[in-house]
């Protein structure tokens, strides 16, 4: 069957892209290592200069590349290393423990943020008379009123599956990576008064609100194959591919959440932007109808966006009964550990100031 609703684009089929992005981290890596520690300004700029020169030169070998293509790559490759290799502020850093010792310190208070979800999702429910279900009921709506609208519309162009199966792939992982960004920017301005007060990791306030979409992500998960069992899409063995394309979207959520939520602790304006460009992103993720309607000047937009990506292969495990497109998972995967050590080195290298901003 050929693969309907977007998985990459053409473009992202070809292993030049991904082979620049990789190899441009470990040029990065090495330029850091050989250039003395004292000059900063050079070692960073040495290193994004043999990025963007690796990736521009292989993801140009690609057959069918289009200016913008090669930009657009060379641009991300950049990123990725000044997300793995960030530079700390002078003197903010130097004194702090190393990153295995943050997260060894981190990891003795897990019952912390364990008792803190576990309140949190009680809470949230604990006068309500369906309680949890709520937490289905709600994107289940969401997915039979769009069903109704557009079912008629896009029927042609999902490759003849169920609307509701289509678009319940797009719309469960969509939503738990919208609510996990505006939760955690929210979790940290909200527990102000307890940073003042209490000595503890203050990753721990985003990570028991990342804890506390994930009780939500799986409720809904659920509601989703029993839906689809009820349409007639049923479990199949590309199933077992599931697991990685989950942990690179919390890899990639989880490092976004750390990022903004220190940056709303600094800007409270940052909620109203994010908020903003989710609304955005929606749209060029190809939630509600498939990628291939995409007119082609635009495509790029959907092709270099990861969680388009992930949501098209997550299609592709459930919806279709094929494998995922790996080449194309990638780009998203490498994006996503770079962003989750960035984000995580950059709260914890402003972690102290976060009192100052209460």
């Amino acid at each position: 069957m050929e693969r309907v609703g977007g998985d990459g684009g053409d473009v992202l089929r070809h292993p030049q892209p991904y082979v620049a992005v990789l190899l441009a981290v470990v040029v990065a890596g090495g330029v850091r290592l050989v250039t003395p520690e004292r000059s900063a300004a050079a070692r960073g700029l040495a290193a994004l200069t043999a990025v963007g020169f690796v990736t521009a030169a292989l993801a140009g070998t690609a057959p069918g590349w289009s200016a913008a293509g090669v930009l657009g790559f060379a641009g991300a490759g950049v990123a990725l290393v000044a997300l793995v290799l960030p530079w700390p502020r002078r003197g903010a850093m130097v004194a702090r423990p190393s990153l295995p010792a943050e997260l060894r310190r981190l990891w003795g208070r897990r019952q912390l943020a364990r008792l803190w979800v576990t309140y949190n999702v009680r809470s949230r429910y604990a006068q309500a008379f369906l309680g949890v279900l709520w937490i289905a009921l709600v994107p289940l709506a969401t997915a039979l009123v769009m069903s109704i609208v557009f079912a008629r519309l896009l029927r042609g162009d999902v490759g003849g599956v169920p609307f509701i199966a289509f678009l319940l792939a797009g719309v469960v992982p969509w939503n738990v990576f919208r609510q996990s960004v505006t939760t955690g920017m929210t979790s940290m301005i909200k527990s102000m008064s307890l940073i003042n007060q209490v000595a503890f990791p203050r990753e721990i306030i985003v990570i028991a609100a990342f804890g506390e979409v994930l009780v939500d992500g799986a409720v809904m998960i659920g509601t989703m194959l029993v839906v689809n069992a009820i349409v007639g899409v049923w479990p199949n063995p590309h199933y077992v591919a599931l697991p990685i394309l989950i942990a690179i979207q919390l890899a990639f959520t989880l490092g976004l959440m750390l990022l903004t939520a220190w940056l709303s602790a600094l800007i409270r304006d940052i909620p109203h932007l994010v908020n903003v460009l989710l609304q955005v992103v929606f749209y060029l993720c190809a939630v509600i109808y498939p990628a291939s309607i995409i007119p082609d000047p635009y495509r790029l937009l959907v092709d270099l966006n990861p969680v388009a990506i992930l949501i098209a292969n997550y299609r592709d495990i459930i919806v279709y009964d094929r494998s995922p497109d790996w080449g194309a998972l990638v780009y998203p995967g490498t994006l996503a550990v770079g962003l989750l050590v960035f984000g995580y080195r950059t709260f914890k290298g402003h972690e102290d100031t976060l009192a100052d901003l209460a």
